[in-house]
C-alpha cells in the first residue's frame, strides 16, 4: 500500500473558473471520427508544462501527447494509459450512463503525459478547459508511472469522471467542490473495482472525521467517496449519477441530493454517518485493511466498564456535519445510558446535533438517529449490551451551519439493570427521534431513544 492520493487540484481550477470564467466555446458538429481540437504543444504553453510533446498516439477517444526526452514514459506505460482511459468511457459512459464529455463527438480529448516539477508534489494530475463548454483536457503526471499500473489506471479512471462533470456544469460553489473530489474518486473504484487504491483517501477521512462535510483539508474530500457509496447502498449504482442530472448551475449539492433521494439531506447524513460509525460498508476487509496500516484511532472514546464520561472540545470537536464517534462495547449486565450534552451553538449558529446508535446483534446491525433538543441533549438507551448486542457505535454529529468551528460536546455513560422498567412518564415516544432511509432494514429496533426533559446544560 502507497501513501498516496488522487490529488489532482480540479477545485483549484474551479476557482479559476468562478473567478475568470474561460470564454464560451463554439459548437462544432458531429464528426465520422473525432479531429483533434485541443493542440497539445499549444496547451503545454497554455499551461506552462514542460516538454515538446512532440510524440503522439491516438485512441477511439482520446489523443495521448508526450515528450520523447522523457524517459519515464515507455510503450508499456501508453499502452496502459491509452487501455485504461478507452475502459473509464466504456465503463462510465457507455454502461453507466454518465454524459459524455463536451464536443467529444466531434474532438478527441488531449491527454498531455507530462513530468510535473517539484511544486506539484505528489499531485497525479488534473482536468479542465480551455473554453466553457468546450472539449475538456487532461494533465498527468509521470511520476506516478513508478507506483504501478493499479495507480495509473485509477488515476485515468478518477480524471476521465472529471471530464463529464464538467459537461453536467453545476456544483460550482465551493460548499460543494468536495462533492466533485468525492465522486471521481468514488468512480475510479467503480471502474477498478480491484485496485483499491482509494485506501489513502479512506486514511484521510477516518483520520480527521470531524473536518466538516464540506472540507477540502488535508485531502478529506477524497475520502468522502464513501457518501457515494452510502448513496448507491440505499438507491443503486445510478445515484450519485442522478445527483448530477438532478441539478442545474443554481442547485446546491445537498438540495439535489436530497430530491433524488427523496429524505432531507441531513437525513443522509446522519445515516451515513451511522454507516461509517459501524463500518457497514461494501468491501469492509479494504476498509480495515487501511485502518491497520495506517494505524487509525477513528474514535474519539473506547468504552468497554462502566459507569464511564467523555468529552470533545478543540481541534477534534465535530464541524459543521463532521463526525466524532464512540465505541461501547464490553458486559455491562444491563442497559446502558448513553446521555449527551453538546454545545447548542457555535458562535451563535444552533449546533442541532444528531446522536447515531448502531447496535451489533446476531441479526444484524441496527441503526438508530436520535435529535438531540435545543439545548444540545438527548439521551440514549442501549438495550442489552454485552447480551443481545455485542457492540454500539455512536456518532455525533453537529447538522448546523456552524462551518470549520468545532462543537464541544460532554457525555456519560451508566448502567441500569436490565430488568429495571423505565417510568411511564419516560416511555420513548414514537416521536422521540428521527430516522434516515434505513440502511439495513432493521431500524430503531434494539435501541431506546429517548430526548429526555433535562436540564440545560450549563
Amino acid at each position: 500500500m502507497l501513501p498516496l492520493a488522487h490529488f489532482c487540484l480540479t477545485p483549484l481550477h474551479l476557482a479559476a473558473h468562478v473567478a475568470d470564467p474561460p470564454p464560451l466555446a463554439g459548437p462544432r458538429a458531429a464528426a465520422a471520427r473525432p479531429v483533434v481540437c485541443v493542440d497539445p504543444t499549444t496547451l503545454a504553453r497554455r499551461d506552462d508544462v514542460s516538454g515538446s510533446f512532440t510524440e503522439t498516439r491516438e485512441t477511439e477517444h482520446f489523443l495521448l501527447a508526450w515528450d520523447p526526452a522523457n524517459s519515464a514514459v515507455t510503450e508499456a506505460a501508453i499502452d496502459t494509459y491509452a487501455s485504461a482511459l478507452e475502459t473509464s468511457w466504456t465503463t462510465q459512459i457507455d454502461q453507466m450512463g454518465w454524459r459524455a464529455p463536451d464536443q467529444t463527438d466531434a474532438c478527441l480529448m488531449t491527454v498531455l503525459i507530462a513530468e510535473f516539477d517539484e511544486s506539484w508534489g505528489d499531485t497525479g494530475g488534473y482536468t479542465d478547459v480551455v473554453e466553457t463548454g468546450g472539449v475538456p483536457y487532461m494533465v498527468l503526471n509521470t511520476a506516478w508511472l513508478e507506483y504501478g499500473d493499479t495507480w495509473t489506471q485509477t488515476l485515468a479512471a478518477h480524471e476521465f469522471n472529471h471530464a463529464s462533470q464538467f459537461g453536467y456544469n453545476v456544483f460550482w460553489e465551493e460548499s460543494d467542490w468536495w462533492y466533485w473530489e468525492s465522486t471521481a474518486e468514488w468512480m475510479s473504484d467503480v471502474v477498478f473495482d480491484d485496485a483499491n487504491t482509494y485506501t489513502w483517501s479512506l486514511w484521510a477521512y477516518l483520520d480527521a472525521p470531524w473536518l466538516a462535510l464540506s472540507s477540502m483539508q488535508a485531502t478529506v474530500q477524497y475520502g468522502h467517496l464513501a457518501f457515494n457509496t452510502h448513496l448507491t447502498a440505499l438507491d443503486g449504482d445510478d445515484a450519485p449519477r442522478a445527483v448530477w442530472e438532478d441539478a442545474d448551475e443554481a442547485t446546491l449539492m445537498e438540495d439535489a441530493a436530497s430530491n433524488v433521494m427523496g429524505v432531507p439531506f441531513d437525513d443522509l447524513v446522519t445515516g451515513y454517518t451511522s454507516r461509517v460509525a459501524a463500518l457497514e460498508v461494501d468491501e469492509q476487509d479494504v476498509w480495515l485493511e487501511a485502518i491497520g496500516y495506517f494505524e487509525i484511532d477513528r474514535f474519539a472514546a473506547t468504552v468497554d466498564t462502566y459507569p464511564a464520561e467523555g468529552a470533545g472540545s478543540g481541534r477534534e470537536a465535530p464541524q459543521a456535519r463532521g463526525q466524532n464517534f464512540l465505541h461501547f462495547t464490553g458486559t455491562p449486565g444491563g442497559d446502558v445510558v448513553l446521555s449527551f450534552a453538546g454545545a447548542a451553538d457555535v458562535d451563535g449558529e444552533p449546533t442541532n446535533w444528531a446522536v447515531t446508535v448502531a447496535t451489533e446483534a446476531p441479526g444484524g446491525v441496527t441503526h438508530t438517529v436520535v435529535q438531540a433538543d435545543e439545548q444540545g441533549a438527548a439521551d440514549v438507551v442501549i438495550v442489552g449490551l454485552g447480551d443481545d448486542v455485542s457492540d454500539a457505535y455512536v456518532g455525533l454529529v453537529p447538522l448546523g451551519a456552524i462551518g470549520a468551528n468545532g462543537a464541544d460536546y460532554t457525555w456519560t455513560a451508566t448502567v441500569t439493570p436490565a430488568e429495571d422498567e423505565v417510568p411511564d412518564e419516560e416511555e420513548p415516544a414514537a416521536c422521540g427521534c428521527t430516522t434516515t432511509a434505513p440502511i439495513t432494514g432493521a431500524w430503531g429496533l434494539l435501541v431506546a431513544a429517548l430526548v429526555a426533559r433535562r436540564r440545560a446544560r450549563s
